[in-house]
């Protein structure tokens, strides 16, 4: 796996809303999960989601970091920084919106 196609897949995965793939229901991040919830709450609980989804779905690409970057209440948006490896050792991230 590439460079490139580990960014897509960890986009992928966490831009996904767990049961919204009919073939495929339990990729993504549970957002709904976390929506009404306060922030420290919902911080960490999309944190270990996002750890155990990638654990799951792409074992390959190792997380080393999750930060919240921000949220937008009206607009129902929230930042992610989601910093990963792959076997190469060079850190990479994608900040996901």
């Amino acid at each position: 796996m590439g460079l490139a196609e580990a960014q897509k897949t960890v986009r992928v995965i966490c831009g996904t809303q767990r049961g919204s793939v009919p073939h495929s229901p339990d990729l993504g991040v549970d957002w709904l999960d976390v929506i009404d919830r306060p922030l420290s709450e919902a911080t960490r609980l999309l944190v270990l989601d996002v750890h155990q989804q990638m654990r799951v779905h792409a074992p390959q690409i190792l997380i080393t970091k999750v930060r919240v970057l921000g949220t937008n209440i009206e607009s129902g948006k929230v930042v992610l920084r989601v910093y990963w490896t792959l076997s190469t050792g060079s850190e990479e991230q994608v900040t996901l919106i």
